[in-house]
This record gives structure tokens, sequence and C-alpha cells, in this order.
């Protein structure tokens, strides 16, 4: 009877000891930046933990496991210490566990225990730094590319990094991107590790702080921690090379791990052709198709389009001088920009050159304008066509307004191109041309144009502009 009961007792045993497993156990070096993988871990810093036994479970943490705005410091029964005070468990699983390291002034080795509903591990050991710098990185590629984004949230990264569930694009000189890493040291104001953060805490010494790119300091425009052990770095890149350009992150005598590359690759400079700008054709502004200027009084909002070259990444339209001009709705492609323009009531009539602005500088200055005036041409009409003895002859018939009444008498200076065959002639000079009532702030104006030795002419595009006291109407197009 007793040795049943033994055996009882001993099958007992064997049976929880088998339902409880082994006690946890730290790997040799098995705290490590949760970031960089190496040694050395801060502060309010992600920590990694590698072993055996860590947990029977495999999971992050929920919302569920926040009390009172409180990290959790266990997740189904495991939680770790780190130089005797409670980590902030994130993630838990049989072989790793991801943790925040506790607020902590101590500098130098620590012990780590990790204790779950088996036992207590023995103490691994840690070196906690004041600062322990490190950036998260992409796992493609040996994770030698930092988990960088450009400002509007696409990956920063060589085409392809991810195959076809996402895409990357490299940085370009003069690019505002933003970085992720953890180890940086205190902020100000300081943060308890412990509390959920959210926001924005500048690091404590910014000016020890410097993101070497490609060798070159890039500007730094913020530094600090935006989330519970997480930290983000706005830079600009410096003018480098293409290629993968090494990046380090110094702070406070530490760096970051040295294997990291920013992927660069420059983006060409934006360039406007003539005609520059057109309110009427919008595909391409194609050859004679472009009228080469817009003209808007003050108080009204056009529609505008400029064409080029390299204009995908165009970020808006600067007009010279820009006073009185809000430009809005801004739509790129590669060879137009569209955007819509509002123009004060008491913007400076005159004609205004204008740069198309981008990532990478701006574009050459503008051949064609924009044209603000209150004297306005509108509907031309082309008719009475006839070719005769090689002489090319029209009648042009325009609609115009002008509140100041100038252009309904006096000659008129006058502008005009016609493009036939591909050859181009251009006329100058003034004209006083016919069906205009003196003192009248809109009417018709005819005039009769004529163009010798066009022999077999059948077909052309004229446009025409005039100028009264200064002051330019629209150039308008017809073709016939």
């Amino acid at each position: 009877m007793g040795r049943t009961k033994m055996k009882a007792g001993l099958l007992w045993m064997a049976a929880t000891a088998a339902a409880w497993g082994q006690a946890p156990a730290v790997s040799a070096n098995g705290v490590v930046n949760g970031a960089s993988g190496l040694a050395g871990i801060a502060s309010g810093s992600w920590v990694t933990i590698f072993g055996t036994n860590l947990a029977t479970t495999t999971r992050t943490w929920t919302a569920a496991d926040f009390q009172s705005g409180r990290l959790p410091v266990s997740l189904d029964g495991v939680s770790v210490k780190i130089n005797n005070r409670d980590a902030l468990v994130y993630f838990v699983s049989p072989a790793q566990i991801n943790v925040l390291a506790p607020s902590d002034v101590a500098t130098g080795v620590v012990s780590v225990t990790v204790t779950t509903p088996r036992g207590t591990s023995a103490a691994a050991t840690a070196t906690y730094q004041k600062y322990a710098p490190a950036l998260f990185t992409f796992d493609p590629s040996n994770k030698i590319y930092p988990a960088a984004v450009h400002t509007n949230g696409t990956y920063i990264g060589p085409a392809g990094l991810f195959g076809s569930a996402a895409a990357t694009v490299p940085a370009a000189p003069g690019d505002r991107i933003l970085l992720f890493g953890t180890g940086f040291g205190p902020t100000n104001p300081a943060v308890d590790a412990a509390t959920l953060f959210s926001g924005a805490a500048p690091l404590e010494s910014p000016n020890d702080l410097s993101i070497l790119v490609g060798g070159q300091r890039a500007t730094v425009e913020f530094a600090g921690l935006v989330g519970s052990g997480l930290c983000q770095f706005n830079i600009v890149v410096p003018n480098i090379a293409d290629g993968d350009q090494t990046l380090l992150v110094q702070i406070g005598g530490q760096r970051s791990q040295s294997a990291l590359r920013l992927a660069v690759k420059s983006r060409p400079m934006p360039q406007v052709r003539y005609p520059g700008a057109t309110q009427e054709f919008a595909a391409g502004c194609p050859g004679a198709g472009c009228v080469g200027s817009v003209t808007a009084s003050p108080g009204e909002q056009v529609e505008f389009w400029v064409a080029g070259t390299n204009l995908s990444n165009a970020t808006g339209i600067r007009f010279l001088p820009p006073e009185g001009i809000s430009v809005s709705g801004l739509e790129t492609t590669g060879v137009t920009v569209h955007a819509s323009l509002a123009i004060a009531p008491d913007a400076a009539t005159g004609e205004r050159k204008f740069v198309v602005t981008s990532l990478e500088g701006d574009s050459n200055e503008s051949p064609g304008w924009l044209n603000i005036s209150t004297f306005r041409i509108a509907n031309i009409r082309i008719d009475k066509v006839s070719n005769t003895n090689n002489t090319l002859e029209f009648t042009v018939t325009l609609d115009y307004t002008d509140p100041t009444g100038a252009a309904s008498s006096g000659p008129l200076q006058m502008t005009s191109a016609l493009a036939f065959s591909g050859a181009v002639i251009a006329g100058y000079g003034t004209t006083n041309p016919e069906g205009r009532v003196a003192g009248a702030t809109s009417g018709s104006i005819t005039l009769v144009r004529s163009y010798q030795n066009l022999r077999g002419t059948t077909g052309a595009i004229f446009t025409m502009q005039f100028e009264k006291d200064g002051r330019k109407s629209d150039k308008l197009r017809a073709t016939f």
C-alpha cells in the first residue's frame, strides 16, 4: 500500500513537472539593444532578451493590458527585472521577450532576470549606458537599411526592397526624411518609461547629437521621443552622391550600428519649357498649341498649367513677384503642373514670370508668363480665308473688355504670329482695327491680316495679343 502511494506521488510529481516544464533561462549575451541587436542598453529604451522557456504563449501587449495609462509589467505571467526594477513587457514568446527598460539613472553592469510560472531565471547581465543609440531597420538585406520614410509616408530604400509587398523610393539630396531609433538618452521634459507616451519630447542634449550620411552632417530639424521608447529624427539629406551611403548617428560619445546604409538617388531638376503656360491646353502643352501666356484679371480665379520636364516632384509654383497670387490644388505629372490661381482684387497688373519649385530646387525661370490685366480679349474668330497669288489673307474678329475704355479707340500695339508648315512668321507694330466705339468698355475688334509668299498654304495656327497704355491683353490662338 505504501509503495502504491509512493508510486502515485511520484507519478503526480512527474506530471506536475511536465506540466510546468523547466525554468526560464537567458542565453549568454542574450540581453541586447532592441533596435541594433548589439550590447548596451539605456533607460527607457527597447531591449530584446533571448533564451529558452521564456514563455508558454506568444503575443504582444493589447489595450486590455494597460491600467490607468501605465504599461504592463507582466504578460501571461511573464515578467522581467532590470537592475531589480520592473521592465515594461511588450512581447513574449518561448525564445524571445521584448521589453522597455525601466527609468533608471544607473550605469554599468546590471542584472537581468526573467520570471514565469515555472520560476525565475538565473541572473544575466547587461551594460546600462546613458546613451545606447540605435536605429530600427527593415528586415530585408540583412537589416542594413534603416526603417525610414519620406514625409508622405513612402518607405525609403532601394527600389524593390520589399518586392511587390510595398514600394520603396531612395532618398534624394535635399529631401526631408524621418528616421526612428531608441536609446538616445533623457528628454526635456522627462518621460517616465512606465507611462504610455505619445506626443513629442525633445532630447535633453540635442547639441550632442549628430547624424552623418555619407560622412556629411545632415541638418536635424527634430530629435526626440514620439512614443514609448521610440525616438524620431527629422533630417534633411545632405548633398551627397547616389548609392548606398553610410548612415551613422552619434550622441554622448556613443554610435549607432555601423552597418547602416541609406539608399540615395538624385532626382533631376525640373525644367520649364517654352511655351511655358496655358489656360487652354493642359495635355503637355504641345508645340504651337501653347499660347505662352495666361491673362487673368484682379479678383479672378483661373486654372493654370505649366509644361516642362522632370515635374513629377514639383512642390509648388512661385511667381516673380509673388504678391497678390495664391496657388492651390497642385497636381503634377512628369511633363505638366496644374494648379488653381486666385488673383487678389488688389494684385498689381503686369506680366509675372514664374518658377516651379521642387525638393531638388527651383526650375529655370519661365519663358512664358502670367499677365494680370483688366484689358481682356476673347472668342477669336477667323473667316474670309483666301490664298490667291501666294498671298494668304483672312479676317480676325475678337471680343474685348476694358473697364477704362482706353482700348476702344486709337491705335493698339499688336503682336501676332502665324505658324504654318513648321515655319513661324511673327509680326509687330501698331494697328487701328475697325468696329470700336470710342469710350466703350466692351465691344469687338476686326482687322484683316495678309501674308505673302505662302505657296500652297491650306492651314495655319494664328496667335495675337494687343497692348494699350502698357496693359497687355490675353494672347489668343485660332486654328484654320
